[in-house]
This record gives C-alpha cells, structure tokens and sequence, in this order.
C-alpha cells in the first residue's frame, strides 16, 4: 500500500514539474527577435553620426543572393547591364566577405549583452517535489521510527551584483508537506533569507566592478569603428573593380575602332595597288598593321571576359548571367578634374590623423591599457569582506534537501561577520601586474607606429592621386593631338598631299596615345578614391552606396 501511494505520488509530483519546466520555456524564434532588438539598441547608442548611416542589426538572408529573391540580379538577367551604385548595392547584399564582417559587428553587440546581464537584477526560481518512507532506530533502545512524508516546496529570489562589489542575494522558499506518519508535523512551511557581500579592500573599487561591462562597451565601439573602416575598404575595392572593368571595356571598344579603321584603309589601298597607284609592300604593311590590330582585339576581349568572370564570381552572379558595366559611368570619370589636388598634402595628413577610425580604436586602447593597469594592482590588495546574513523564524520551517523526499529541519539565523585574506600569495596578481605593464608599453608603441603608418599612407595615396591627375591630363591632350593629326592626314590625302603610310602611323600614333588615356583615368579614379579612403573623407550613404559626388570632389 505504501509503495503504491509512493508510485502514485511521485508520479503526479514528476508531471506537475515537467509541465511547469514546459511552461517556463522560450521560443526559440521568440528569442531571437529579443537577441536582435537589444544588439539593434546597442549599436544605436554606440554609434556615432561621423561614422555614416547605421547599420542594421538583422543579418542577411541567404536567399538574397539568389536570383528569385534579389531584384539587381533580376534586373541584371533581363538588361545584362550593371551600373556601378547597383554594384556597390549589390556587393553589400552578396558578398561573403561583407556578411562577414556583418556578423562580427553583430557578435560583439551580442557579447555586451552578457556583460550587461551580469550587473542586471537576476531572478531565479526552482520547484521540487516528492515522497520519503525511512525507519530510524535510536542507538541503545532498540525503538524504531518510521517517516513517510510528501510534499512539494518551490524557491523564488533575486541576485543583484552592484557597482562597490556588493553582492545581494534574497531566497523565499514556500512549501506544504503532508506527514503521513513520523514527527514532523503537516501543513504549509515558508522561509526567508536574504545576503549580502561587500569586498572592502580588493574588488571593492567602481573601476574594477564594472570592467567586464565598461570593457565590452568598448569593444562595441571598436568594432562599430573597424566595421565602417572595412565599409569604406571595401567599397573602394569593388569600386576599383569595377573602374578596371569600365576601363577593359574602353579598351575592347578603342581596339575595335582600331581595328575597323586599318581594315577600312587596307580596302582602299588594295583597290589603289591594283590600278598601279600604290607600292605592293605598302598593302603588305597594312595587311601586317591588320592582323596586329585582330590579335589585339582577341586578346583585349579575352581580357575582358576573364575579369568579367571574377567580378561575378565576388558578388555571387552567377556565371550564366551575360553583362556588360555601364559606359555612362565612364563618362562621369572622363569628366572629373583635378579637385583634390588642391588639398594641401599636410593638410591631408592632419584630417587623416584626427579622422582615420582605426587610429581612433588604437588611441582608446592606450587609455583601456591604463586601465587594466589600475585593475591589475587591485588585485595585488588582501581580501576583507563584511558579510550579512538573515533568515528570521517563521512557522514550520522544515524543507526539503538535496534529494526529493529528503526532508530537513532548519532554524532561524542572523549573521555579521568579516572576512578576510591576507595576501600571503599573490605570485599569480603579480606577474598578471608585469604583464600588463608590458601590454601598456606595447600598446603605446603600436598607437605611435600606426600613427606613423597613417601618415605614410596619406602621403603615397597623395602623391598616386597627384601623379595620376596630372598624367590623366597630359594623356588626354596627347590623345587630342593624335587625333587631330590622324584626322588631318586622313584630309591631306583626299588632296594627293599625305600617303597611306601616313594614315596608318597617325592611325597607331591615336590608338597608343588613346590607350594610355584611357588606363591614365582608371588609375586617377582609384587613386582618388584611395585617398578618399585613407583619409577618412569618403562617406556612405544610407543606401548602402558611397556619395559619388563627394568621391569626385564636386561636394
């Protein structure tokens, strides 16, 4: 009868818990939703409006980078033609290495989290349940009791850890037991207790309790300046990317000019050499010119298409896709002019220094170095706590203990009391102190180095942007002068005063110079836009795309 009341018992209590665990799950798509909103609220109080528009806490789909579920790729499939904002658009959307760095903002907002929960009230709350059937003889007597009891008891409390190191913690424990035979007595049974501990000595300072927060604060706002360092980085990357593209695509065009143009004078010298007005050798020259300019075409083209396949191949298109860039954006480079050359080089180098992200995070790093050294020789102090403790008297106060069914009694107590450590050893506090001294030297080091860095940095992309502008403009009048000559000659022999050997060296004289016009532009527009990026001058837009205005300097 016993073991079956037992059985029963049990059985109820064990359903009871596990539908309570049940109930006091969280969803998982619940949970995160709540993880997203509080990384959202971290980086939106971190981030600052220098750093440009912000970014969104939610990661990306997967599935944009397919066709059905991207509208650029869409669109690329039905025109075949990318513009460079929808390249730029597109990369942020596609590329891996972005996603990347994507999840490790998100990351590190997450870790900050775990820092804040840590100085957050805490609840807890546990439940226990079950039956116990003992016999217990007194020593000498030869008297056996026998206990049967059940019951079930449920704690609830609090912890709260504040900033001077205390350590707070209240426990309610209500219960009701039933005694089926023994001495304890049947009913309902609640306890209280609350502690409290206060390092006074080590542990005890603001600085050193709040670190694990003010630490992961920090590195929220490192990692929010690393990411629109890598933002910029990268824009001038698949911008640059692409301006070798649109410059690969002038080229094949300029090639292909070239080429219909010494066909169309070999058509007419075959038909002046076979009325006796030209030179046999000459038509074999232009023949030779033809074939050099077929192969240049073949080999421009090839060219093309090669580096057409890696540009998919970074941004997800897929291969089967045909695509051209867009030459209108070529135009808009033809037309910028040397604006920042007017930007004084040391001035350039100042606006880098007060401006550049990652030299910012060096220079905060310093001051996180001072600080763990402040916290390193706290550790080095003996330990001295006051401890409270209350738990007053209160009506059947019996509960059970580590095992259900395993009831206890338990009694009223006060407590007030120090406690101390004497720093008899602290071999381990004191080479962590060394340690982090060293990390402050170092650290120091690598801020000046960097800073260094910077500058050089500054100065090379400077003097690029200088070099590049200047022969941009050089070329272009070269190019000019190509071309007025080649079409001059080309007039001279419709009056019997040039020959065809004339047209064909203007003719290759327009292709050259054209043809280093054209790299001259590419090479300025990603000189400018790499001292845009290492001065820090280069903005974002909220769409994901960097101003091109500003890039061209007409902002």
């Amino acid at each position: 009868m016993i073991c079956k009341s037992f059985s029963i018992t049990l059985i109820c209590c064990l359903v009871c818990i596990a539908l309570a665990m049940c109930g006091c799950g969280m969803d998982a798509d619940k949970a995160s939703l709540q993880a997203d909103k509080k990384v959202a609220e971290i980086l939106d109080k971190s981030w600052q409006d220098s750093f440009g528009p912000k970014e969104t806490a939610l990661l990306n789909d997967p599935n944009q980078s397919t066709i059905q579920n991207n509208p650029i790729l869409r669109q690329l499939e039905q025109t075949g033609r990318i513009s460079l904002a929808e390249t730029v658009s597109l990369a942020t959307q596609t590329s891996p290495e972005y996603q990347t760095a994507r999840e490790q903002l998100y990351l590190t907002g997450l870790n900050q989290t775990d820092a804040e929960h840590l100085y957050e009230l805490t609840p807890f709350a546990s439940l226990a349940a079950g039956q116990t059937f003992a016999k217990n003889s007194r020593r000498g007597t030869g008297v056996i009791y026998e206990n049967e009891i059940r019951g079930a008891q449920a704690n609830i409390g609090i912890r709260k850890l504040l900033a001077t190191g205390a350590v707070i913690t209240t426990d309610l424990m209500l219960g009701s037991f039933d005694v089926i035979s023994g001495k304890y007595r049947t009913g309902p049974a609640s306890i209280f207790q609350a502690a409290i501990t206060q390092p006074l000595l080590r542990r005890a300072n603001r600085l050193v309790v709040l670190e694990t927060l003010t630490q992961a604060q920090r590195n929220t706002l490192y990692q929010i300046r690393a990411f629109n360092r890598f933002r910029k980085t990268f824009y001038v990357s698949i911008v640059g990317d692409y301006y070798r593209l649109l410059e690969l695509s002038q080229q094949l065009q300029n090639a292909r000019d070239n080429e219909q143009m010494i066909n169309t004078l070999y058509q007419k010298m075959e038909k002046l050499t076979q009325v006796g007005h030209l030179p046999l050798f000459e038509l074999e020259q232009a023949s030779q010119d033809a074939l050099k300019a077929r192969n240049v075409v073949l080999q421009t083209e090839n060219e093309y298409q090669q580096m057409l396949d890696l540009f998919k191949l970074r941004l997800l298109i897929p291969q089967r896709i045909e695509m051209e860039v867009d030459e209108q954006d070529w135009q808009v480079l033809e037309d910028a002019w040397l604006t920042f050359l007017q930007l004084d080089e040391n001035k350039a180098v100042d606006m880098a220094l007060s401006q550049r992200l990652d030299l910012a995070n060096a220079f905060d790093q310093v001051a996180d170095a001072h600080r763990h050294v402040e916290i390193a020789a706290d550790a080095l102090k003996a330990d001295l706590s006051l401890i409270g403790y209350v738990s007053p008297a209160s009506h059947r106060r019996f509960t059970f203990g580590a095992e259900p069914g395993d009831l206890q009694r338990t009694e009223e107590r006060y407590e007030l009391s120090l406690r101390a450590d004497l720093a008899l050893d602290r071999v381990t506090e004191r080479n962590n102190y060394k340690r982090v001294l060293i990390s402050l030297m170092q650290t120091q080091r690598a801020h000046q180095q960097l800073s260094d860095q910077v500058e050089m940095e500054v100065r090379k992309a400077w003097r690029d942007m200088a070099e590049a502008g200047h022969r941009m403009d050089v070329l272009k009048q070269a190019s000019s002068l190509a071309k007025k000559r080649l079409d001059s000659t080309v007039l001279l022999l419709q009056y019997g005063r040039s020959n065809t050997r004339n047209i064909l060296d203007a003719q290759n004289d327009y292709y050259s110079a054209h043809r280093a016009f054209l790299v001259a532009v590419a090479d300025y527009s990603i000189a400018q836009m790499e001292f845009l990026r290492d001065t820090e001058i280069l903005r974002v837009t909220p769409n994901d795309r960097y101003e091109q205005w500003v890039a061209l300097g007409q902002k």
